[in-house]
C-alpha cells in the first residue's frame, strides 16, 4: 500500500512537471528569441517627426528582444521613396515600410475612406488607432501585407492670407492648394476652388498670391513656416492623412512565435510613442506661430462638425467600390464620428 501511494505521488509530480514545461514552451515571452536583422525603408528625414517615430519602433524591437533582433533603417529615400515602399513590401524586398494612404489608395481601393478629411475628428487618437486595427489588418492581408499600426500624422490647419477660416462659408471665393482627389473634392464642397501645387512650390505660390491658402497638416504648416507668408492659421482636430507601419507578410510568416511576439509588442508601444512625439511637436509649432504674431484659432467640436458633415458625404460615393472589409472599416469610422 505504501509503495502504491509513493508511486501515485511520483506520477502526479511528473505530470505536474510536464504541464509546467508545456506551459513555459508555449509562452513567447519565456521562449528563446532567435537573432535576426530586418530592413526598414521610408522617404522621411531621420530627424523629422516621422523619422523619430519609426526610430522608436526599431529601438523597441531591439530592447524587447534583449538586443538580438535589430532593424536597419534606410531613411530619407536612401533606399526607396515613399511612393515605392508599398510595392516593395508587397514583393517582400523590404521587411518594414512607412506608407501614406494617399500613395496606396490607388492600389488598395478600400483605403480611399482614409483620404477623406474628417474620417476621424476627435480627441482620443489612441482609441481611434485601436478601433481601426482589425479592419485594416484584414484589408492589407489581402495584399500580402501585415498591418502593424497607425503612425500619428497630426491634424489639419487652414492657412490663409485673406482671412481666418472658422466655417465653410469663409472659404467661398478662395483658391486653396490641396493634394489628392478626395481632399480636393472636399475643399470644393466646402466652397473653395481646389488647386494642385507641388509642396516644394507652395511657399512661393502663397507669397505671390497664386493661391489664397492651403489646407494641410500642422506637420507641414510648422516646418515649412507657412505661417510667415499667410498670417491666419486655424487649428483643427480633423484628420486628412493616414500613415502606417507595414510589414511584408512573407517576413512575418517566417518569424518564430517569440519573434512575432516582440514585433507585436513593439508595434503597440510605437503607436503610443508616435502620438507622444507628434503631440509634443504640435505644441512646439503652435508656440512658434504664436511668437511670430500669427492670428491663431482652434475650431470647437461644433465648428469642426460643420466641415465634416459636408466632407463625410463623400463616403456615399466611395461605398459602392468597397469590399466587405472596406465596408467594415467604414462602419467603424462612422461609429467614431
Amino acid at each position: 500500500m505504501k509503495f502504491r501511494k509513493t508511486l501515485t505521488v511520483l506520477l502526479i509530480l511528473c505530470f505536474a512537471a510536464l504541464l509546467s514545461a508545456q506551459a513555459q514552451a508555449s509562452t513567447p515571452s519565456d521562449a528563446k528569441i532567435d537573432s535576426i536583422t530586418l530592413k526598414m525603408a521610408h522617404g522621411l528625414a531621420q530627424n523629422s517627426m516621422t523619422g523619430q517615430q519609426y526610430n522608436s519602433f526599431c529601438q523597441f524591437v531591439e530592447q524587447l528582444s534583449g538586443g538580438v533582433m535589430k532593424v536597419d533603417q534606410h531613411v530619407g529615400g536612401s533606399l526607396l521613396s515613399d511612393t515605392e515602399t508599398l510595392d516593395a513590401v508587397m514583393e517582400g524586398s523590404i521587411d518594414f515600410c512607412h506608407n501614406m494612404v494617399s500613395y496606396a489608395s490607388g492600389v488598395i481601393g478600400d483605403l480611399a475612406l482614409l483620404a477623406v478629411p474628417g474620417y476621424y475628428a476627435g480627441d482620443d487618437y489612441l482609441a481611434f488607432a485601436a478601433a481601426v486595427q482589425a479592419p485594416l489588418e484584414a484589408i492589407y492581408a489581402k495584399y500580402d501585407i501585415k498591418y502593424l499600426g497607425s503612425n500619428y500624422q497630426g491634424t489639419t490647419t487652414f492657412v490663409c492670407s485673406k482671412r481666418l477660416i472658422t466655417k465653410p462659408d469663409d472659404l467661398k471665393g478662395l483658391s486653396f492648394r490641396t493634394s489628392g482627389t478626395w481632399l480636393g473634392r472636399a475643399m470644393e464642397n466646402w466652397g473653395a476652388s481646389a488647386t494642385t501645387i507641388p509642396l516644394g512650390d507652395l511657399v512661393t505660390a502663397l507669397e505671390r498670391g497664386t493661391v489664397d491658402g492651403t489646407y494641410t497638416g500642422w506637420t507641414i504648416t510648422g516646418p515649412f513656416a507657412l505661417y510667415e507668408v499667410s498670417k491666419h492659421v486655424t487649428f483643427t482636430n480633423i484628420t486628412e492623412s493616414f500613415g502606417n507601419l507595414l510589414m511584408s507578410m512573407d517576413t512575418w510568416n517566417n518569424l518564430t512565435a517569440a519573434q512575432k511576439a516582440v514585433i507585436e509588442e513593439a508595434a503597440k508601444l510605437y503607436i503610443e510613442e508616435s502620438y507622444k512625439i507628434g503631440s509634443a511637436l504640435r505644441e512646439e509649432y503652435y508656440k512658434t506661430m504664436e511668437k511670430a504674431g500669427t492670428e491663431l484659432y482652434t475650431l470647437s467640436a461644433a465648428e469642426e462638425q460643420a466641415f465634416t458633415d459636408i466632407s463625410l458625404k463623400l463616403f456615399s460615393e466611395i461605398e459602392p467600390t468597397l469590399s466587405p472589409d472596406g465596408k467594415a472599416l467604414m462602419n467603424v469610422l462612422q461609429s467614431l464620428n
